[in-house]
């Protein structure tokens, strides 16, 4: 018998199927199929939009895991509306967060063990607590002139004077017109002046 998975955020059974893409967003606006990209992975069109992983627990999943999803909602709303907005630092903390939970989601799916997994068990336990993100994790977000959903993940290697000086990962996610990326370098892959 398999030996269930532990939750990404806690050391509780990942018991708890939780939607890549929430479902709020989902309702918002059909695109028909979805284009993922993982590092290390060929690109996949699904049909079934309504991707889950089971990387979670009940109590992560129905506890503090709302309070990011609500509090960046009507933020998200209005950019994904094309509606122009200045973000204060609050805001700027709020909409950071967001997007580092889609992005311990979407790492997920790889599962757990996976080699090539890009967050440490403790960064997920400190963002459970603390709703950190993990240091040296740089956000943009952007606009776009059409609307469009995708999650697009890749490998980056550093290099100073061709010498490889760290590793890292890089998720964008596109929703209508919005764009924000996420990158993060491994674990122990940086000095800080990343």
């Amino acid at each position: 018998m398999p030996v269930p998975q532990s939750c990404i955020f806690c050391d509780n059974s990942a018991c708890s199927c939780e939607h890549l893409w929430p479902q709020w967003i989902l309702d918002r606006k059909s695109f028909g199929s979805f284009r993922l990209k993982r590092p290390g992975a060929l690109e996949v069109i699904l049909s079934n939009i309504e991707l889950t992983v089971k990387s979670v627990c009940e109590k992560c999943n129905n506890g503090w895991m709302r309070a990011p999803e609500g509090d960046a909602n009507p933020l998200l709303e209005q950019m994904f509306d094309d509606k122009p907005l200045a973000l204060d630092l609050n805001q700027q903390r709020t909409i950071a967060t967001w997007i580092t939970k889609m992005a311990f989601l979407f790492d997920s799916k790889k599962g757990r063990n996976a080699p090539n997994v890009f967050y440490e068990e403790n960064q997920g336990t400190a963002f459970n607590e603390h709703l950190l993100t993990p240091q040296f994790t740089l956000i943009w977000i952007g606009r776009l002139d059409e609307e469009h959903r995708s999650a697009d993940g890749a490998g980056f290697t550093l290099l100073s004077k061709e010498e490889r000086i760290g590793e890292g990962t890089s998720l964008t996610l596109a929703n209508e017109h919005f764009v924000p990326d996420r990158q993060h370098p491994s674990e122990g892959d940086t000095d800080g002046s990343y």
